[in-house]
């Protein structure tokens, strides 16, 4: 069975007790404003270099943690991710975290820092939640986080394509119907509830960057000729989306529940 490894995650006594989903967030929306406090200040000449932001993570995480930060291609389709690490025995080590570049300069200049934001999110929410990477893993084993789980969820959940707001819900669900046609209980409600956290957390990740891209444009007023366009996060439905795969996750383990109490 493989493990979460303390390199990859905080210990539970970090929390104080409160360990919920909003309060573990929180802790990690802390960690996120002393990221911005320590790197701020290195956007205001010129662009900063990928293993600089490496080190103020360990600053800040401590130098045990794992983490690797990398740019990517230019002709890559995403300006930024963050990707589990795991060794040879399948134990979640630490994160990959890859950002797109400034083409030129190959460092991250403040046009781009609301994506750094974006992904620190991300980046301190799995340090601080072991147990979705650990579903993330288990998922992978199983086979449910296959090419087509991955289709589905950026074509269907994280898109911001044109959609009639009032067809939005019944067209969801039907979708959703049809992708867990023929799908176990087990596999439905692993999926649901990843479905579910992976929204929440683009949702967390889209507002951190917008706020920290419009702070950090008004720490250094004089660096862009004018001001960046916030990503407009009303277009993912991500409320809506969130509220119609909860209400999936609930019927399907209502009916496991009802499925075992007969047995």
């Amino acid at each position: 069975m493989f493990k979460v490894l303390k390199t990859a995650k905080f210990p539970v006594r970090q929390f104080k007790g409160l360990g919920s989903p909003n309060a573990r967030y929180q802790y990690a929306q802390k960690l996120t404003a002393d990221f911005y406090n320590s790197v701020k200040d290195e956007f205001g000449t010129y662009d900063v270099k990928l293993s600089k932001i490496k080190k103020l993570y360990l600053k800040l995480l401590s130098s045990y943690k794992r983490i690797e930060v990398s740019g990517l291609e230019n002709n890559t389709n995403t300006t930024g991710r963050v990707m589990i690490g795991s060794n040879k025995k399948g134990n979640v080590e630490g994160y990959f975290v890859q950002i797109k570049p400034n083409a030129i300069t190959k460092g991250l200049s403040l046009q781009e820092f609301g994506t750094l934001m974006h992904e620190t999110d991300h980046l301190f929410s799995y340090f601080t939640n072991p147990k979705y990477i650990q579903r993330v893993i288990e998922m992978t084993i199983k086979g449910y986080r296959n090419k087509k789980y991955h289709q589905f969820f950026d074509k269907e959940l994280q898109s911001t394509k044109k959609q009639n707001r009032k067809d939005l819900i019944p067209v969801l669900i039907k979708k959703l119907e049809k992708y867990f046609k023929n799908k176990t209980n087990d596999e439905k409600i692993n999926t649901l509830q990843d479905f579910r956290y992976r929204l929440i957390n683009e949702r967390n990740a889209y507002n951190t960057g917008n706020f920290y891209q419009n702070a950090i444009e008004e720490y250094h007023p004089n660096v862009l000729s004018q001001k960046t366009e916030p990503i407009n996060i009303k277009n993912f439905y991500f409320d809506e989306k969130i509220e119609v795969i909860s209400k999936m996750l609930k019927n399907t383990i209502q009916e496991e529940r009802a499925k075992l109490s007969k047995r």
